[in-house]
């Protein structure tokens, strides 16, 4: 069974534009067989509507799209939202993508569609009674406080036949601990909050400050999933820089009991916009990025936490603009405060990590000034293994900004519990018209990058299985761009992106054709846990990021 959920469109105490959205998931089956597949919605108060749901076949390794509302699964009532369940008698996966339009008009490139975005996560395949909500937010626009620069929506879903009691336990960044909210989910029902409504927020929450952090234990008596979508609606100034933000970004309640000592980070990133044959960057100077990474790491415990965090390049051949920066390791330790958060961005830095902190940004550039925030050349793309004396969970958001694409993805930070040698993805497209150029991003409407990260303890070899939507293979690769071995030592990661390679080639690449729609398995040597991501881009237009499947 796969749990998933859309989203509605509340009237908010807030204003937020969050546009319209439509809903398309995609089911693998990863079995033995062919599949049946059962499609049952529901409505948040857990009745079925009426004439929705279909029944369909699918193929060892194939690929189904179901969009919402749409032949063969509709009709749904104008304007709805709810969730679906998803029943098979093969094993199956799946993930969600919304694509909205209506949105703030932030594109500001002719080849750009205004106002749109698009966020994506993970079905369930069960459900737990105690999630994690690490970060929710409601930040005023400084200029007009009756409008949201940044909320979160979330929903918790209840994945059980019976009626469940909620309780939603708040802690406030500052370290306020609030009433829970009590609520009762009737089975399969759900039921979505928003920060930018005030009868949404916590009992006792003061709601004149213009930023508001928190994050929320969810407990119940019967299993639950939860995802949450940040949103952004940004007007204004990054330094001297007149910039617009539309974007949205989810990422799913993490298991309490997926709280970890061992938390493995796949992807973290500082790239600056290449001139002539550089990258220069300047500290907090947003137009000088095309691509970043910001990590939110969170102590679960009332104990302060002691972490380090393991820095790894995976970018480390190439010339010109593509040439690695920094250094290929690098660690540090911090401490987090009970139930505190660590929250690092790649472009602007953090408390204790400002531009004077020359030894950490050095770590991902050539030619670091702290004096001024200069750098020669950035281009760092990799990964992070973070150890702890208490448990912590994390997620991180990929931001791209106006400069390049102008677009925000999520995904959960991981443990290696659960892992096998094994990850899959329901989901991975390269689809492309006119010339293919991989530097031209607006000729591919739909392109991925799957980034796999080895969370065991030795190294390993990866075969990464490319199968079409009847489940016949389309490639298989067992060599990088390089021509060699596709070798991950332990915390590493690879990389492939169907549009620009990343550690493939474009020839590689190439060789899935222009309207490759489908699925991917990878497979580690010698008994290697991995774990796998997958951001799903669509030309200028819109970005988010699902966590695969390990089997």
């Amino acid at each position: 069974m796969a749990a998933l959920s859309a989203y509605g469109v509340a009237r908010a105490d807030l204003i937020m534009p969050y546009g319209s959205g439509t809903t398309t998931y995609s089911v693998m089956n990863v079995g033995t067989g062919s599949a049946t597949v059962v499609a049952t919605y529901y409505d948040p108060n857990g009745t079925i509507p009426s004439g929705s749901g279909s029944t369909h076949t699918l193929p060892q390794n194939g690929r189904l799209d179901i969009t919402a509302g749409q032949t063969p699964d509709g009709p749904l009532p104008t304007n709805w939202s709810g969730s679906v369940v998803l029943s098979s008698d093969q094993d199956i996966i799946a993930a969600a993508q919304t694509k909205y339009t209506g949105r703030l008009a932030a594109e500001t490139d002719s080849l750009q569609t205004l106002g749109t975005e698009a966020s994506a996560y993970e079905a369930f395949n069960a459900g737990s009674t105690d999630i994690y909500f690490p970060v929710l937010v409601r930040v005023k626009q400084a200029s007009n406080p009756t409008v949201a620069q940044l909320s979160t929506r979330y929903t918790v879903q209840n994945t059980s036949g019976s009626p469940a009691t909620v309780y939603l336990n708040y802690r406030n960044f500052d370290g306020t601990v609030y009433a829970p909210t009590i609520i009762t989910l009737q089975p399969y029902g759900s039921r979505t909050f928003n920060t930018v409504v005030d009868a949404d927020l916590p009992t006792g929450m003061n709601t004149a400050p213009a930023s508001i952090a928190f994050s929320a234990r969810v407990t119940a008596t019967q299993p639950i999933v939860g995802v949450a979508e940040q949103s952004w609606n940004f007007d204004g100034f990054i330094g001297s820089v007149p910039t617009k933000q539309n974007w949205a970004a989810d990422y799913t309640a993490i298991p309490f009991s997926e709280a970890t000592t061992t938390l493995f980070g796949p992807l973290v990133a500082r790239v600056g916009a290449p001139i002539a044959s550089s990258r220069p960057c300047t500290f907090a100077n947003y137009s000088t990025f095309v691509f970043y990474t910001q990590f939110a790491v969170q102590n679960t415990t009332a104990t302060t936490a002691t972490v380090t965090a393991t820095f790894i390049r995976s970018n480390n051949t190439g010339t010109g603009v593509n040439a690695p920066s920094g250094l290929a390791t690098y660690s540090i330790t911090y401490q987090i405060g009970p139930f505190g958060t660590w929250n690092l961005n790649m472009f602007a830095g953090a408390l204790g990590f400002d531009q004077s902190n020359g030894p950490f940004w050095s770590a991902f550039a050539n030619g670091y000034n702290p004096g001024t925030g200069a750098a020669t050349h950035c281009n760092w793309n990799g990964s992070v293994k973070f150890t702890s004396d208490q448990p912590i969970v994390g997620f991180s958001f990929i931001q791209q900004p106006a400069s390049f694409q102008n677009y925000a993805s999520a995904f959960n930070f991981f443990g290696a519990s659960g892992a096998t040698d094994t990850a899959l993805l329901p989901r991975m497209d390269r689809v492309c018209t006119g010339t293919c150029n991989a530097a031209q991003a607006e000729l591919f409407p739909a392109f991925s990058s799957l980034t796999v990260q080895n969370v065991g303890n030795s190294s390993t070899n990866l075969t990464v299985t490319f199968y079409k939507p009847d489940g016949t293979v389309a490639q298989t690769f067992t060599l990088d761009g390089n021509s060699n071995p596709i070798t991950l030592a332990p915390g590493a990661q690879y990389s492939f992106n169907t549009r620009a390679g990343a550690n493939a080639s474009i020839a590689q690449t190439q060789s899935l054709g222009p309207m490759f729609k489908g699925t991917v398995r990878v497979t580690a040597s010698g008994g290697v846990p991995i774990r796998i991501f997958n951001n799903l881009l669509s030309g200028l237009d819109d970005a988010d990021a699902f966590v695969g499947f390990n089997r």
